[in-house]
């Protein structure tokens, strides 16, 4: 008799200990279905305007026998995808070649907006020269409407310096501040990035590139998440 208690006490305390793993199995799982849900409600409540330069009759910049206005459009495309996918709203100014004017870009609502262009030197500078001249540029504009705009533009500015840093095989030439209707007009944070010159073959490769593209989505959603404070790395 005594062993059949101790069996069955045996028992008792494994099934308990089942119960007891089960239940915090249950418990974290819901957390984290929580957190990820938490996480994505406070995503979706951050809207950012991304701008893919020019488009339609306006298109000027090329390179490489590409156009800017198609480039920066799929890779705004791409980006907007990769930010949906983790929650962020996600406006484009055109999702087409679209002639788009300044006023007409500028009246979105978001709550930061981001200007996607490629650079270019002249045919004119020697190839050997056009060829050293490569890499990303960020833009602010300190004659916008309201301090306070012009210090979160600034804000901006410096988290894509820091998330756009680390790209490989595309520097970053230079963080500047110049005067620039589509940020000047502008009534949320806004930066105009320059993603490289069309005239530079490196440039041109990781532009266009699957493993580029996909460089850039990352640090876009990085450098965006340090700007709200999130510090969420991807």
């Amino acid at each position: 008799m005594h062993n059949v208690f101790k069996s069955l006490s045996e028992f008792l305390l494994q099934l308990r200990m089942f119960f007891f793993l089960v239940f915090w199995l249950l418990f974290f799982s819901a957390k984290g279905q929580i957190s990820s849900n938490l996480k994505l409600a406070i995503n979706t409540s951050f809207t950012v305007v991304l701008d893919p330069g020019h488009g339609g009759k306006d298109s000027i910049t090329r390179g490489a026998g590409i156009l800017e206005k198609d480039l920066v459009l799929r890779i705004a495309t791409a980006i907007k995808a990769y930010l949906e996918e983790r929650g962020i709203n996600v406006i484009l100014t055109r999702d087409n070649d679209t002639f788009i004017s300044i006023d007409d870009r500028t009246d979105f609502k978001g709550d930061v907006f981001i200007s996607l262009h490629c650079n270019s030197v002249a045919d004119s500078i020697g190839p050997s020269v056009r060829e050293m001249i490569k890499g990303l540029e960020i833009y602010t504009d300190k004659s916008m409407t309201s301090g306070r705009l012009v210090e979160k533009s600034r804000k901006l500015s410096k988290n894509f310096l820091l998330g756009l840093s680390n790209l490989g095989g595309l520097p970053i030439r230079a963080a500047k501040q110049k005067q620039l209707a589509v940020l000047r007009e502008n009534k949320c944070p806004a930066v105009l990035i320059e993603l490289g010159y069309l005239s530079n073959k490196e440039d041109v490769k990781f532009l266009t590139g699957t493993a580029g593209i996909n460089e850039l989505k990352k640090s876009f959603y990085n450098s965006i998440q340090n700007y709200r404070g999130m510090g969420i790395k991807d």
